[in-house]
């Protein structure tokens, strides 16, 4: 009998069990292969994209545009020099090829240009002729002046943007960590559950076959035979239950990690290290490095575009096109580079808006509203971003002074239960104070898991807050 209460004790004990699969390797899961994990990788790359979009916007571009060709064989109307219009028979075709090479001008919002190209008609008929027009060399610049820019403000958004992404991939990887933690935690206390519940269902079918004998014997009352058949019966059903939420637990943590565990058990892990977490470094971190912060500057960038904007629809708009080049035509292709002709174009246009009955200067004070409303709530969550650091901070310190707590709570309920057993092996006590230490020893094996998982979840929040591994003391990069 001392041996089947020992051998009970041992594992109900757990955590000297041998086990298959720690938290670090749940964890390592479902960074590597949980299907949230690769969403957060795809938006991630999906805003490369976006930068790499932005950043080949303003590089020179090369086209080549041609016309192979246009056959026109049509009786058209034309217009005589008398005024008079006349129908005429059509027999003509045309083709051309040119290329173009564009340059952004990001400082300027305008645009230069390279065009050579050659064009080429063929008439048909009586009076059969072909004719080539070359333009050899051929530049040109577009510039709007006093307009809005738009280069300007993408030059100041789209690095802040991406910088916004970066963050925002390390504090959803944390998020996956927290996840991973909590699932696993539920994995370990319902296979902990389910463990004690065949356990004590063990324990009592024992205790109850000794009250039977001790009561026929005459040394208890049958009270105390009808509790331990209770006791006995509550434990079947127990089983059951526990056995239920296990499969759940793990059914849940299996469909988040996106892999089948198989037979592999969750290991109990105690050993904690000690982490320095000091409020100030915490706050100065977050401050650097949290997503909201680097989101609110790109709003304000956004609300400052939108008032230049709508101030450029209120101002005179001047655009110049000019273009400068070298044409000549001739029977043959070489003959379009021979003595060419120079080729000049200069347009000035001006754009007044004279009166839209206010329409932009509202346009332009709801930007300065949203604004202003942008700069206030920024300063609010300055404000909420120190409480928040603060809560962390301070919550994580008294977690690792509660996990040392609960490990002796535990270590304490264990010896406790093992005194009450042998008293209750010798007849000192009965069999419900024995159910009262065993209930303090479960109670406190719970109490320490989820002190545990407190633990580890508030350690990969001050992660994500910070995007900073106190443990190593360095950056949490992109892998």
């Amino acid at each position: 009998m001392n041996k089947l209460f020992t051998l009970i004790a041992v594992c109900a004990s757990f955590l000297g069990t041998a086990q298959d699969i720690s938290l670090e390797r749940i964890i390592e899961l479902a960074h590597q292969q949980s299907i949230q994990s690769r969403i957060n990788d795809a938006n991630y790359v999906a805003s490369t994209y976006n930068y790499d979009i932005f950043y080949k916007s303003m590089l020179p571009s090369i086209g080549l545009n041609a016309t192979l060709p246009n056959l026109n064989r049509s009786l058209d109307r034309i217009t005589l020099p008398d005024g008079t219009d006349e129908f005429v028979q059509r027999s003509q075709m045309f083709s051309n090829a040119g290329l173009t090479i564009n340059q952004p001008l990001v400082w300027t919002g305008g645009n230069v240009y390279f065009n050579p190209s050659l064009q080429r008609i063929d008439i048909f008929g009586n009076n059969a002729s072909t004719t080539y027009l070359g333009n050899p060399v051929s530049f040109g610049l577009s510039q709007p002046l006093f307009g809005f820019n738009p280069y300007k403000w993408s030059r100041r958004a789209e690095p802040l943007r991406l910088k916004v992404a970066e963050n925002k991939n390390v504090e959803n990887k944390e998020d996956v960590s927290i996840q991973a933690v909590r699932l696993y935690y539920r994995w370990l206390t319902a296979e902990m559950q389910f463990d004690m519940a065949e356990i004590f269902q063990s324990h009592n079918d024992t205790i109850f076959q000794i009250s039977k004998g001790r009561y026929n014997m005459g040394k208890i009352a049958e009270n105390d035979l009808l509790q331990a058949e209770l006791n006995a019966l509550t434990s079947n059903i127990e089983v059951k239950q526990s056995e239920f939420q296990l499969q759940l637990a793990s059914m849940r943590l299996e469909q988040f990690l996106n892999e089948e565990l198989g037979d592999a058990k969750p290991y109990l892990d105690t050993t904690i290290q000690s982490v320095e977490v000091s409020f100030e470094k915490a706050l100065m971190l977050a401050r650097e490095n949290m997503s909201d912060f680097d989101n609110y500057e790109l709003q304000l960038i956004d609300s400052e575009r939108d008032i230049a904007r709508q101030r450029a629809n209120t101002r005179p708009t001047v655009s110049i096109f000019g273009s400068y080049g070298l044409t000549q035509s001739g029977a043959q292709p070489v003959d379009v580079i021979q003595d060419p002709r120079d080729r000049q174009i200069l347009v000035v246009e001006l754009d007044v808006p004279l009166y839209q009955f206010g329409l932009n200067k509202t346009r332009t004070e709801l930007a300065k509203l949203n604004q202003e409303i942008l700069t206030d709530q920024l300063d609010l969550n300055k404000t909420a971003l120190e409480q928040l650091v603060f809560e962390r901070v301070s919550n994580f310190i008294l977690l690792q002074n509660q996990v040392k707590i609960a490990r002796r709570a535990d270590e304490v309920a264990n010896k406790g239960y093992e005194v009450t057993r042998q008293r209750f092996m010798i007849g000192k006590i009965d069999i419900l104070e024995l159910n009262s230490a065993v209930a303090r020893k479960t109670d406190a094996r719970i109490d320490y898991v989820q002190t545990l998982q407190n633990y580890w979840s508030a350690y990969y929040e001050i992660r994500k807050l910070c995007h900073y591994d106190f443990k190593s003391n360095q950056r949490i990069e992109i892998e």
